[in-house]
This record gives C-alpha cells, sequence and structure tokens, in this order.
C-alpha cells in the first residue's frame, strides 16, 4: 500500500491527514474503475446514482490525475472551454451511466484543445469541471482545459527598463506599441513562476475540490495593505497590489505622476501580488471561506484598469477568475 499524505501549500501532513489521503486516492481510484467498466460494456445498465455534487467531484478529480500535469513548468498558456449535458432526476441525482459518458466526452474534448494549442511542446495543466446550470432536469458542466507550453526555469521578473504602464493594453512607459501592460506581466510571471511553490519531484501529485473566484480587487480588504509601508496613503506602494487614487496626492497629475510602473516597482508589484495569493487569499476565511487551505493552480487574469470614485480617479489592478484547490501528494 502507498503511503500518502496531503501537501497544502507545501507544509507536511500530520498522520490524520495521511489517513484521510489515503481515503481520498482511493475514492478518486474507485470512481474510474467504476467510469472504466461502464466504458469498457457500455450496454451494461449499473443503476447506480450520484448527487450532482458527488459528480462533478469526480469528474475532477478522476479526470485531472490522469491527463493534467498542473505542477509543470509553463512558459504560456492556450485556454478553451466545452459544455457537456447530462439529465437530471427529480432528486438532482445523476446516472453513473450518464457520468460515463460525460467523462468520455470532456475527455475527448480536453484532447482537442491540447491539439489546438499552438505550442510545439506542450501539456495540459488541468481541466476545471464546474456546474454551468442545472434547471429544467439538465445538469450543463463547464469545462475549462488550461494547456501549457513547457518552458525554461524564467529569469528574474523584472530588470532595467522593464516600465510598464498599469494597465488597459497601454503597453511599455516609452512604446504604447506592445498591446498588454503591467497586469499582464505579472500574471505571466506569477503562472511560469508557480512550480516554485508546489516541488515535489518523484511523487504523485492530483487535486480535487477546485474553487474559483472571480474578482479580488488590491484594495478590497486592510490585509493587502503593505505591512512595511512607511509613509502610508501617499500612493507609493501602499498596497501589495498596485492601487494609486487622486484622494492620496495633492495637485498631481496621476497620469503622469503614477501610471507609470518602474521596474523596481514591477518586482514589488509582482512580490507583493504573489504574497496575496499565496499567503493572504486561502489564510483569510473571513472573506473567502471556500478557499482555505487550498494551493493556487492558476491565474486566469491581473487586470489594470482605471474608475472614479467620490474621492476622484484611481487606477488599480484585480485579480480575475483564480483557481485555488486541495492538493494531495502520494509518495510512490
Amino acid at each position: 500500500m502507498k503511503r500518502i499524505y496531503v501537501n497544502d501549500q507545501n507544509e507536511k501532513s500530520t498522520s490524520i491527514e495521511a489517513m484521510q489521503a489515503q481515503a481520498v486516492y482511493q475514492k478518486v481510484v474507485d470512481f474510474m474503475q467504476r467510469v472504466e467498466e461502464i466504458r469498457e460494456n457500455p450496454l451494461h445498465k449499473s443503476g447506480e446514482m450520484l448527487s450532482k455534487e458527488d459528480a462533478v467531484w469526480g469528474l475532477n478529480a478522476g479526470l485531472n490525475l490522469r491527463h493534467s500535469e498542473p505542477d509543470g513548468m509553463y512558459n504560456d498558456f492556450y485556454i478553451d472551454s466545452s459544455f457537456v449535458s447530462l439529465p437530471l432526476t427529480v432528486n438532482d441525482s445523476v446516472s453513473m451511466n450518464d457520468i460515463a459518458a460525460a467523462y468520455s466526452e470532456i475527455e475527448s474534448s480536453a484532447g482537442d484543445i491540447l491539439n489546438e494549442a499552438p505550442f510545439q511542446d506542450k501539456a495540459i495543466k488541468f481541466t476545471f469541471i464546474e456546474i454551468g446550470s442545472d434547471a429544467n432536469q439538465n445538469l450543463v458542466l463547464k469545462c475549462t482545459t488550461i494547456v501549457g507550453e513547457r518552458g525554461e526555469d524564467p529569469e528574474p521578473p523584472f530588470n532595467y527598463g522593464d516600465d510598464w504602464r498599469y494597465g488597459n493594453n497601454y503597453g511599455m512607459c516609452d512604446d504604447p506599441t506592445y498591446i498588454e501592460d503591467a497586469g499582464d506581466q505579472i500574471c505571466n510571471f506569477i503562472n511560469a513562476n508557480r512550480y516554485l511553490y508546489v516541488q515535489d519531484e518523484g511523487k504523485i501529485v492530483f487535486y480535487t475540490n477546485p474553487v474559483t473566484i472571480d474578482i479580488i480587487l488590491a484594495n478590497q480588504v486592510t490585509e493587502f495593505l503593505n505591512p512595511n509601508d512607511p509613509f502610508p496613503a501617499d500612493n507609493d506602494r501602499d498596497y501589495l497590489m498596485f492601487y494609486v487614487t487622486e484622494a492620496n496626492c495633492d495637485e498631481c497629475n496621476l497620469w503622469n505622476d503614477w501610471s507609470c510602473i518602474e521596474y523596481d516597482d514591477m518586482n514589488f508589484y509582482y512580490f507583493g501580488t504573489t504574497n496575496v495569493i499565496y499567503n493572504k487569499i486561502p489564510y483569510l476565511p473571513q472573506y473567502w471561506p471556500d478557499v482555505q487551505n487550498k494551493t493556487f493552480l492558476h491565474l486566469g487574469e491581473l487586470n489594470g484598469t482605471n474608475g472614479i470614485d467620490v474621492n476622484g480617479i484611481f487606477y488599480i489592478h484585480q485579480i480575475i477568475e483564480i483557481r485555488y484547490a486541495t492538493r494531495w501528494v502520494i509518495e510512490k
């Protein structure tokens, strides 16, 4: 029997967690065995029913155990989605036969997306399966597959001259022709450097219970304030993520003075946003209970945008569609 332990945020498990991990791994294996039995004998009606929640759990865990490489080293991503429908009973249950059919369809769609990705050396990072709708006795699953381009260890984030406008695809500070911005650059490095935080070479890793948070603002909670800021509320690194406002500067021109993020500040906000993702969001259950103690998987977008409130114009970075899951590690 394999000895298994759970590793969320790279912390060693206790013996109780190891027992739980063994049970979870066996649950995934059992689910996939039942799927394979039906796929090998499609005319057999198993009669087994699962709740829609258990069906989604099994599809996520089983598919990604077999077909994803979530902890790989990637330097670019290709993302696409597909939809699968399953009939629901009046008790919101799904037959195991329909679940097996849905698994085959999702597996095929994920393979198509992998083939479509414009990379030479590539792998499926993860396929997120979530309930899109469940009306009229019809369960619609949205299946989002992230394909990564395998890449070498990236260089340190930002060097002299890597100065970018905060957002809105405004480009580099001295070259507006780039259709990217500071948020894009920071997001790319956060995803590319994720492997640094999940090193378990030679072990089997799998994930369960993926969760997506749609939007998180740089100034959303006080815990995002920069704890080492000597002069608060002056727009100079006030938060771990980028946020500046006219309310914090007298007689300033926000565009001229704060729209360009120079390379040293790019590094500050890269590490600050990384801190928020790994050390803040999963440990602030009063705000995000669904991701408590889960492991970061993928950042969809770090959106740089502008707005106006009672205090005037502001520029801000906001996390869009960030994904976490429970991470399990099996020692071979």
